[in-house]
């Protein structure tokens, strides 16, 4: 395994990671418990005996973008490498359609 594939394979775990870090994050803004066991199917119950809408979880997680690891790990590496290039007038156009589109 080269050490781009292994950085992308580390990337890929950690984006699984932090998945699971949303689904507990969702589980204390929706006022409940990060499960601990778990029926098949089912969540357990919060600590004040309310049920968790696994429904909101599931549209919650729906909405994550995905992320291309190996593009994010080829851009970190250029970024290290201080490779990556900006370009000012590209930059510049986009801010520029965005107040646009905000104004209009």
């Amino acid at each position: 395994m080269s050490k781009n594939d292994s950085d992308i394979d580390q990337q890929n775990q950690e984006y699984s990671a932090s998945k699971l870090d949303v689904v507990a994050d969702l589980h204390d803004k929706a006022g409940t418990s990060t499960p601990t066991t778990t029926e098949p199917g089912k969540l357990p119950a919060s600590p004040a005996g309310e049920a968790i809408d696994s429904r909101y979880i599931d549209e919650h997680i729906g909405q994550l973008p995905e992320i291309d690891a190996a593009r994010v790990v080829r851009l970190h590496n250029e970024i290290m490498a201080n490779e990556y290039k900006i370009d000012s007038r590209q930059v510049a156009k986009k801010l520029i359609e965005l107040e646009s589109a905000l104004d209009g």
